[in-house]
């Protein structure tokens, strides 16, 4: 759904000191890894079509094991979940000014930056401009923990109990209504984007 795309590499994968290490770290092995986080386009710039592939940017040595792109508005969720004993930290990076919105090493008045704990999903409303993360009943290694936090896209906690996830007693899954198309034209949303 747009003319870019990103992948992730574990950022130590050419090292020679890498591979003469001892056994891995206990992140490492449940999937945690530095990771190499590379953007590309697709798009010809002066053309406006999609001719050739072309490097954005690379962000380097971030740890994080998930990718995640909203669906509209070029923002990606980069995190660290999904896996038992995980953090559950992640950051926002917005693809078309190529900076953080909320850069890994943020940190508010409260503490640590954006995250809840031992989290498993993370879902893009279809606006791009809300996050929800979650940890469903029956999410490996899940416990009475589950429950959900919403964010808007800068990074700001939203919803009913900020620094807590509202815990329904078993939560099974969580899932955005779908978003009917725009009544406005590509020329205002463009309009309104720039401003």
């Amino acid at each position: 759904n747009g003319h870019r795309f990103a992948f992730g590499t574990d950022a130590h994968v050419a090292s020679v000191t890498r591979q003469q290490q001892a056994a891995p770290s206990g992140e490492e092995r449940r999937g945690a890894i530095e990771m190499d986080v590379f953007f590309y386009t697709m798009q010809n710039g002066r053309a406006g079509n999609i001719s050739e592939v072309k490097f954005l940017k690379k962000i380097p040595g971030i740890k994080s094991n998930q990718l995640l792109w909203s669906p509209v508005n070029g923002f990606m969720m980069i995190g660290l979940y999904g896996m038992q004993g995980s953090n559950g930290k992640f950051a926002i990076f917005n693809v078309n000014e190529l900076e953080w919105i909320v850069p890994p090493d943020f940190v508010h008045a409260g503490g640590v930056g954006l995250q809840h704990w031992f989290f498993t999903d993370a879902e893009w409303d279809p606006t791009g401009r809300y996050l929800a993360t979650f940890l469903t009943h029956t999410s490996k290694g899940s416990s009475n923990d589950n429950g959900y936090r919403l964010w808007s896209f800068s990074g700001k906690e939203i919803g009913l109990d900020k620094g807590k996830p509202f815990s329904p007693q078993k939560l099974f899954q969580f899932s955005w209504r779908p978003r009917p198309a725009s009544l406005l034209s590509k020329e205002q949303v463009k309009s309104i984007i720039r401003r």
